[in-house]
């Protein structure tokens, strides 16, 4: 048994109790330095998570646009189908002009050449 005024025992139970509040501060910090890694992780899942929701409100919306814009091709392409119709008919119009005008002048021509033989004088007085 330790004999309480052996100066040596003293001194061992105030080194024993420093030793203990250090390991109790080390102990302490570390608990405090795992505390604020967790503090860390739960701001960058939650702002992780915030930009996730971001991201899908974008996705939402770039879906709904892409909808969009397949209502308009599609309305956009009837559109494209009238004017190749339209298209076609000027080209067959075209030609029928063109076989119309090529008539016209042979038939202005033989109206020509009518005239003129009518007005050459006959040799018959």
């Amino acid at each position: 048994m330790a004999d309480p005024a052996n100066p040596n025992d003293d001194a061992l139970a105030k080194a024993l109790q420093s030793l203990f509040v250090s390991f109790a501060s080390v102990v302490q910090g570390e608990l405090q330095c795992s505390n604020n890694e967790y503090d860390l992780l739960k701001s960058m899942n939650m702002r992780t998570a915030t930009e996730y929701d971001n991201y899908g409100d974008f996705a939402s919306g770039l879906s709904s646009f892409v909808e969009r814009l397949k209502q308009k091709n599609e309305r956009f392409n009837q559109y494209l189908e009238d004017m190749e119709v339209i298209d076609k008919q000027v080209t067959e119009l075209e030609a029928l002009v063109s076989t119309l005008d090529n008539y016209t002048s042979n038939l202005h021509s033989q109206i020509k050449v009518a005239y003129a033989a009518a007005k050459r004088p006959s040799g018959h007085f």
